[in-house]
């Protein structure tokens, strides 16, 4: 799928109906584990590879908007289990979308490196290949039914993903990835209806609960609030979500603060009409910018400034009609001095066409575009109400 989306499918049941069982066997205090994870599209969501049994891994994406863990049908082919339906606390089958019922698959063995995992017989709801963010990169969902369990830290700069059991952090366990001195906030949940976890963020003037949503791409907020502040659309971008596919504007706001952290150039997206029961999110266009670590034992979120990174300061997603679209504009960056901005489309990278392109190519070709200081990218950018794509020039510079 080639568009930013809320967690392929919000499909919420009791945890409790799915009985994830701990293991009889206690692992040693505060185990730990650090892996790789591969960067997907806009703005990098973070894939890891998970051992399911001896000869099958799938590469699942940490999405913590996602109650769930969901896997594809191709990968639970290829494990040869059975599925079996997945019904609610009172033994009726649970609804999945597309007017079918929800099945699953329990896996013995759920290994994230060289992590002792806590639980046996994981459930994986199926979902079909398609309807997973970005399916080129990733063969399902890594969710809050198995991460909350943990302590996690994603790094950006890296792109490593830490895991402890049980979590918990104390201070020296935090000093020791040098997150001690981070900006904290507290983190609720899980939510009885929804099993997601809110923190509290300062938009403007006002104060509301965005769900911290590492599979999401845009930092979202009522369509009520962003009258409130007048706000003036300076872009758009496009997201499918299981309310169907949803156009949003996106806009700089005064104000964005997380605790006690005010996050610099903040910028915001909104539809031009509410959507009932629909989340409002803190995406990774914010949360990418720092350290993240969410120690969901102890209902805490800590954030640290990354080190600068290299590149030109913009993140771009497919639209549905395959064009490549510029979806943020990172401040004071090449991007941004050259006037680009979000809804403008990138037709050509170094004189190659984008419209050929997937997300593996994309991602392989700007990762070695934006590895060195100094080299020059040159984009053709097509604008809307213009005639022809006009030609820009940008450095590589450490972005802010």
């Amino acid at each position: 799928m080639r568009t930013a989306r809320f967690a392929c499918v919000m499909l919420v049941f009791l945890l409790s109906a799915l009985d994830l069982c701990r293991s009889n066997v206690s692992p040693p205090p505060q185990s730990k584990t650090v892996v790789q994870y591969q960067p997907g599209p806009i703005p990098g969501f973070p894939v890891i590879s998970v051992r399911l049994n001896d000869k099958v891994t799938a590469r699942l994406v940490i999405d913590t908007g996602s109650a769930n863990c969901y896997i594809t049908d191709k990968v639970a082919d290829k494990l040869g289990l059975t599925p079996t339906l997945v019904v609610d606390a009172n033994g009726h089958p649970v609804p999945f979308p597309g007017n079918t019922t929800a099945t699953m698959i329990r896996v013995a063995r759920f290994q994230v490196g060289s992590l002792p995992f806590p639980v046996k017989n994981v459930p994986l709801v199926l979902a079909k290949s398609d309807a997973v963010p970005y399916a080129e990169l990733a063969d399902g969902i890594l969710g809050l039914q198995v991460l909350q369990l943990f302590a996690v830290l994603l790094d950006p700069v890296r792109n490593e993903v830490t895991l402890w059991y049980p979590g918990n952090l104390s201070p020296e366990d935090r000093r020791q990835v040098d997150i001690q001195d981070a900006a904290s906030s507290g983190i609720v949940g899980p939510d009885p209806h929804s099993m997601l976890y809110t923190t509290a963020v300062h938009v403007a003037d006002e104060q509301m609960d965005l769900v911290v949503d590492t599979g999401n791409g845009y930092t979202t907020i009522p369509t009520a609030l962003a009258k409130r502040l007048a706000l003036k659309p300076e872009g758009t971008a496009e997201s499918l979500t299981m309310w169907g596919k949803i156009a949003y504007n996106a806009a700089h706001v005064p104000r964005l603060s997380i605790g006690n952290l005010s996050v610099s150039d903040p910028v915001v997206f909104y539809s031009d009409k509410e959507i009932p029961a629909m989340p409002f999110v803190l995406g990774l266009d914010t949360l990418n910018r720092y350290r993240l670590l969410l120690d969901f034992p102890a209902k805490s979120m800590f954030l640290k400034e990354a080190i600068p990174r290299l590149g030109i300061g913009i993140h771009a997603d497919w639209a549905s009609d395959g064009r490549l679209v510029i979806v943020q504009v990172v401040g004071h960056s090449p991007a941004a001095e050259a006037g680009l901005q979000v809804g403008d489309e990138i037709a050509e990278i170094n004189g190659q066409l984008t419209q050929p392109m997937g997300d593996e190519e994309y991602i392989a070709l700007m990762t070695k575009l934006t590895k060195r200081e100094g080299n020059e990218i040159t984009l053709k950018v097509k604008r809307k109400g213009e005639d022809k794509p006009r030609e820009v020039r940008l450095t590589v510079r450490k972005l802010r």
